[in-house]
């Protein structure tokens, strides 16, 4: 089961990408999606929840990359 935490949409510099973050399983976790480009849904390789901050590891075209979001709940 999974209890969303939030979802996140920003832009990089080569697409628009949503971040849907929280727990699944009892586990951090995240999912990554550019959905201009079709891609969605793609599993995070890490994933680190607390109560202000998201921290995620994913692959890009062979690089790993590092996403740091920090998270106001009261918005």
């Amino acid at each position: 089961m999974m209890k969303l935490k939030g979802i996140i949409e920003t832009d990089f510099r080569f697409a628009l990408v949503q971040i849907a973050f929280g727990e699944k399983d009892g586990k951090d976790f995240g999912q990554v999606s550019f959905p201009i480009m079709g891609d969605m849904h793609n599993d995070v390789d890490e994933a680190k929840l607390t109560d202000t901050t998201a921290d995620f590891i994913f692959d890009i075209n062979g690089m790993p990359s590092n996403i740091h979001l920090e998270i106001n709940n009261d918005q």
